[in-house]
């Protein structure tokens, strides 16, 4: 097993990230930014923790690092960033036409609540996610949330909710 696939498996284990979305340490570590906003000096010095972290580390950039810490901080802002462009088409590119599956559920809960519809769609029309769009467009926000991939996650997102509240 090469090195990266290693902290990628402990990674993923200790942050509860869904395997299926992700399949590089840089997402692994996008992740990471996504669910706990953690600094870009913290995470490196957890993972050269790790066995064989220094390793992974040595092969990466501060660059690729920074550049996955601002991918995350701007997929976490994402509602944000619409109410403020003018075309959906703007953020398809800045997203690298990849939508992660918190991605999707919080962008078809913004559509189901009749805001930045038209953005929304053009940012779905300009990826590869056709069938999620085709829901979108039919207004059919359970078939798209009871899809597995979406389905595991809002599971996922409850489950913690529920966690907190009874902290």
């Amino acid at each position: 097993m090469n090195p990266d696939d290693i902290i990628s498996d402990i990674l993923i284990k200790r942050y509860d990230i869904d395997r299926s979305s992700v399949s590089h340490i840089c997402s692994v570590i996008n992740r990471v930014f996504y669910k706990t906003e953690k600094s870009v000096e913290d995470l490196i010095s957890e993972i050269k923790m790790l066995p064989k972290g220094k390793e992974v580390i040595n092969n990466l950039t501060t660059d690729t690092i920074e550049e996955e810490y601002k991918d995350a901080i701007f997929r976490k802002y994402l509602p944000d960033v619409l109410k403020n462009i003018t075309s959906g088409a703007e953020v398809a590119g800045k997203l690298k036409y990849i939508l992660y599956p918190e991605d999707v559920i919080t962008m078809a809960n913004i559509h189901k609540d009749h805001k930045l519809r038209y953005k929304i769609d053009e940012l779905f029309s300009y990826t590869e996610y056709t069938e999620e769009y085709a829901f979108l467009k039919d207004r059919d926000y359970e078939g798209l949330f009871n899809m597995p991939r979406y389905k595991d996650s809002i599971e996922k997102e409850i489950e913690e909710r529920e966690s907190y509240e009874n902290f």
